[in-house]
């Protein structure tokens, strides 16, 4: 069995999440295609995901791509995550998951969200509301939002209610009944809303959920390969019975190779191995600022991948999630921040000049992005 060492695998990674300079001419269509998704646990999030990964991006451009061609949706997928994903992989993406996101049940999931509100904000009390208020509500929603696009605000006023709207409508998106619309500003999360068959007719949600997490599971082996089943099984959240079926099926087209440093075997397409042998190592380095929750760092099980586990505690927020960080060839070795419209960040260890200019340098460029759109 071949084995490669942790730089070369990484440095093949790079250049497949378009994070390297040779890679970052494709456009907001084809960069989500190959990176499969887009993490979106906030409105600016998926828009800094893209500006590291593109050469000249305009956040107009993810926003044509959502809101006018319609080729992106944002929607709950994969371990109950927000993501944007290209339209062709939206439907077998929410039939694949549909159970990880509370989507069948309204009562249940608008009850989970007002808990977590309340908890997250220290509330103690809640508006009680009956199963059959939530239906009554829910119908009448569906019924305005199925020849109109209203926000959140616009239609709490058209209902005349006490009950928070804002959960009826999270849970019919988690249903695939409503989608998340256009928003007023790109760095701005408060969207229109509107019937899902409305937006995308086209789309239908009646793939077999066996097949769904087939075409899932093999478009994050294409992005993200080389990876070891327990990464197959963090990312997509399915069960190891599942997982493990669907694997076996694709072993025609998969092949085993080992990594240094880590135990085990690690899954790649044939295709893959042919371009991961021809990765050369490059004399200047590897350079990239990545948002919060970025795919390059959340994607594996194994956060070794990418970073060494003394500085998790640097790199995590009290909640678990990963914090906006400094890659250099592919290795997390710093952090960033926004503070007074400046970038400033942390490096973890001294570095030697060029690096170190490189780093200001993306630190510079993205202060320069934000300035000319905010």
């Amino acid at each position: 069995m071949l084995s490669f060492p942790l730089e070369q695998v990484n440095l093949f990674c790079l250049s497949k999440q378009h994070l390297t300079t040779w890679s970052l001419d494709a456009d907001v269509r084809q960069v989500a295609r190959d990176i499969t998704y887009l993490q979106a646990p906030s409105a600016i999030t998926p828009f800094l995901s893209l500006w590291a990964r593109m050469r000249r991006f305009s956040p107009q451009a993810l926003m044509r791509e959502l809101y006018q061609e319609r080729q992106l949706v944002k929607a709950k997928c994969m371990r109950g995550d927000i993501v944007i994903l290209p339209v062709y992989l939206a439907g077998p993406a929410i039939v694949a998951t549909r159970e990880q996101c509370h989507g069948n049940d309204l009562a249940r999931t608008y009850h989970i969200m007002a808990r977590m509100t309340q908890k997250a904000r220290g509330e103690t009390n809640t508006f009680e509301v009956s199963d059959a208020e939530l239906e009554e509500l829910r119908a009448r929603i569906v019924r305005i939002l199925s020849h109109e696009c209203l926000t959140i605000e616009q239609l709490k006023k058209r209902l005349a209610t006490h009950v928070n709207v804002s959960y009826i409508v999270y849970a019919l998106c988690d249903a695939s009944i409503l989608i998340r619309g256009p928003t007023v500003r790109w760095d701005n999360s408060k969207h229109h809303y509107t019937a899902w068959e409305n937006w995308l007719p086209g789309v239908t949600l009646d793939t077999s959920p066996d097949e769904a997490r087939a075409i899932l599971i093999k478009a994050y082996i294409r992005s993200y390969e080389p990876v070891c089943l327990e990464d197959v099984i963090w990312w997509t959240g399915f069960t190891k019975q599942d997982t493990s079926k669907v694997i076996k099926d694709l072993g025609a087209d998969l092949t085993e190779i080992r990594i240094d440093c880590f135990e085990g075997r690690h899954l790649i397409s044939k295709d893959g191995l042919n371009r991961l042998k021809s990765v050369k190592y490059l004399d200047e380095p590897v350079v990239n600022l990545l948002p919060s929750q970025d795919n390059y760092v959340v994607a594996y099980r194994r956060r070794s991948r990418h970073s060494v586990r003394d500085i998790y505690p640097r790199i995590h927020d009290r909640a678990g999630n990963v914090l906006p960080v400094i890659l250099i060839d592919g290795q997390v070795q710093g952090v960033w921040d926004i503070v007074d419209n400046r970038v400033q960040y942390t490096l973890f260890e001294k570095t030697d000049a060029s690096t170190a200019y490189e780093v200001n340098q993306k630190a510079r460029s993205l202060e320069q992005f934000l300035r000319d759109n905010l």
